[in-house]
């Protein structure tokens, strides 16, 4: 995950490189595999570096250590605590920019699936405990657009069978999958398609001009999805700044004002 448009896969094996998004829900933290594309989403009261850490323990005793991982700027994800832990683990930490969709695209479509078969569940009655599970059965065991596969069948190397399947004859076994050059040549259509998109709209942000932040955590629900302004200090990519804060921002979440009074 990357601020430049930078696919998101791993070319090796599953479980070698994982993202940890912000979470699905308020109470719901999710976890990527790059490789399969399969989610682990775990429910919790809260979410602090202790209860992440936790939770990536429970992962880690049953699909082992990645070779690494990826957040974003959260206050949780920064934090002494978990930086050191995943330090101890060997574990390397990668930290993308704020609102970044063109790279999170993956993870974003993740959740939105998530979102939408959890509320379907829930519309027919169903515990939230039940929809989550039930969506989490149905999204592993169907064919990703970008694989060409099934989460299950790389993260496992076999499918799910789902109570539809007791019903059918078992079929005979598919040939194997040519699933990393069906992800490659997506992934340079998708870069090819953000590079032209770039090239059309370069953002209108500069070094030294005041932007205001879109902040993607607020401490309550009244307060103004928009920071108070900051200066851009630095330029670090073709859409990526850092501010006077110190904070490193894309630009889809900046949003350029004139400079405050003095």
């Amino acid at each position: 995950m990357s601020c430049g448009g930078q696919a998101l896969t791993d070319k090796s094996r599953p479980w070698s490189r994982t993202a940890l998004p912000a979470s699905l829900a308020r109470f719901l933290v999710v976890i990527y595999d790059l490789h399969s594309k399969w989610p682990e989403v775990a429910p919790t009261g809260s979410v602090t570096a202790k209860v992440l850490i936790d939770i990536l323990e429970s992962l880690f005793a049953r699909w082992g250590l990645p070779k690494r991982i990826t957040t974003d700027n959260g206050p949780q994800m920064v934090s002494h605590e978990l930086t050191s832990y995943l330090a101890g683990k060997e574990i390397r930490h990668i930290r993308t920019a704020f609102y970044n969709p063109a790279a999170n695209g993956g993870v974003e479509r993740l959740n939105q699936s998530l979102k939408n078969g959890i509320r379907a569940h829930l519309a027919q009655g169903c515990t939230l405990t039940t929809s989550l599970l039930q969506t989490l059965l149905h999204y592993r065991a169907t064919r990703h657009a970008t694989t060409g596969v099934s989460p299950a069948s790389l993260m496992l190397g076999r499918e799910l069978q789902l109570p539809l399947d007791r019903l059918r004859p078992t079929p005979a076994p598919a040939p194997a999958h040519p699933v990393q050059a069906a992800v490659a040549a997506r992934q340079r259509r998708t870069k090819d398609r953000f590079d032209r998109a770039r090239r059309v709209k370069p953002p209108a942000i500069a070094v030294s001009d005041w932007v205001r932040i879109r902040r993607p955590h607020r401490a309550n629900k009244l307060q103004s999805f928009w920071s108070d302004p900051v200066r851009v200090s630095q330029q670090l990519g073709p859409a990526s700044f850092r501010l006077t804060d110190g904070t490193r921002w894309h630009a889809g979440g900046l949003r350029k004002v004139q400079a405050p009074l003095a």
